[in-house]
């Protein structure tokens, strides 16, 4: 069996469950594509997407992923080509809609600042950090 995420990615994900689906989805793709650089389409690649769908479903079932973790894998035999094409295109969606949502959710709680502002700020900081630099901190 192939690793399709390591331990050591395990221990640095993220708190966020939709960023540590994202985050599993993405690397388990990333060890898919390298198992499969190289090799044909064929019946000897369905163990590296079995590994990789698997992966996937678990962390969709872990972090409550829907549609995703609905899904389940097929049986040893039944499995084809159109099956994991199909399941990647489906992780691809959902992992594209968790991004988008993602980002929208921080620029909700970001400020853009005009360039005046961005100077004045950038002047009062450093006004602090030299102040802060020569032990002046009074007025």
């Amino acid at each position: 069996m192939s690793r399709m995420i390591t331990d050591e990615e395990m221990k640095d994900l993220p708190e966020d469950p939709d960023e540590a689906f994202v985050f599993i989805a993405s690397s388990a793709r990333q060890h898919l594509d390298e198992a499969l650089e190289g090799r044909a389409e064929d019946n000897s690649s369905m163990s590296f997407y079995r590994d990789y769908m698997t992966t996937v479903l678990a962390a969709a079932k872990v972090y409550e992923v829907s549609p995703i973790d609905q899904c389940s894998t097929p049986r040893v035999g039944d499995e084809h080509w159109n099956f994991y094409e199909q399941f990647m295109a489906d992780v691809n969606l959902c992992v594209t809609e968790l991004r988008l949502l993602n980002a929208k959710r921080n620029k909700k709680y970001s400020v853009r600042l005009d360039a005046p502002t961005k100077s004045k700020l950038h002047h009062l900081l450093a006004h602090a950090r030299d102040h802060r630099e020569t032990g002046n901190l009074g007025g």
